[in-house]
C-alpha cells in the first residue's frame, strides 16, 4: 500500500469546510423532522439551562468563559472564508434587524395598549362628567320644584288668611 500523502493546508481547509456543510445540512434536517413545537420546546429548554449555569458560575468563572468565548471567536473570525464572513455579517443583520423589528413592535404593542388605557380612562371620566351634570340638573329641578311649590303653598295660605280675614269680615258685617 502507497503511503499516505500528507494534504495541504487548503486541502485541509476544504476537508474541514465540507465537514462542517454536511453536519449543518444533517443538523437541519433533523430539525425539520421534529416537530416545530417540540424545537422550540428544547431551544427554550437549553437557553433556561444556559442562563442558569451562567447565573450559577463564580466571578472567575465568568471571567474565563468571556475569554474563552472571545478567543474562540476571534479564531473562527479569523478562519473563516470571505464567503463565510459575508454570510455571518449579513446574519448578524438580520438578527440586528429582527431585532429592531421585534423592540419596536413591542413598543407599538405597548403604545397601544397605553392609549387604549387612556381611552378607557378617558370614557370613564366623560361617563361620570355625565353622570354628575344629570345629578346636578335633577338637584336643580328638584330645587326649582321645591322653590315653586313653597311659593305656591305661601300664596295658597296669602289666599287663605285672605279669605278668612273677608270671610270673618262679612261674618262681622252680617253679624251688626
Amino acid at each position: 500500500m502507497p503511503p499516505c500523502r500528507e494534504l495541504t493546508q487548503e486541502e485541509k481547509d476544504e476537508k474541514n469546510r465540507k465537514a462542517r456543510e454536511r453536519a449543518k445540512i444533517g443538523r437541519e434536517e433533523k430539525r425539520r423532522r421534529l416537530n416545530p413545537e417540540e424545537v422550540q420546546v428544547a431551544k427554550n429548554l437549553n437557553a433556561k439551562k444556559a442562563r442558569e449555569d451562567r447565573q450559577a458560575e463564580a466571578p472567575d468563572e465568568r471571567a474565563l468563559r468571556q475569554r474563552f468565548y472571545a478567543e474562540w471567536k476571534r479564531v473562527t473570525c479569523a478562519n473563516e472564508t470571505q464567503v463565510e464572513h459575508e454570510a455571518r455579517l449579513l446574519d448578524q443583520r438580520i438578527r440586528q434587524q429582527l431585532l429592531r423589528q421585534e423592540q419596536a413592535e413591542e413598543e407599538n404593542r405597548a403604545r397601544l395598549l397605553a392609549e387604549a388605557e387612556r381611552q378607557s380612562v378617558f370614557r370613564q371620566e366623560e361617563e361620570n362628567r355625565a353622570r354628575l351634570l344629570a345629578v346636578v340638573e335633577r338637584q336643580a329641578d328638584l330645587r326649582q320644584d321645591e322653590e315653586i311649590r313653597a311659593r305656591l303653598q305661601a300664596e295658597a295660605e296669602r289666599q287663605a288668611r285672605k279669605l278668612l280675614f273677608v270671610n270673618k269680615k262679612q261674618q262681622l258685617f252680617y253679624e251688626r
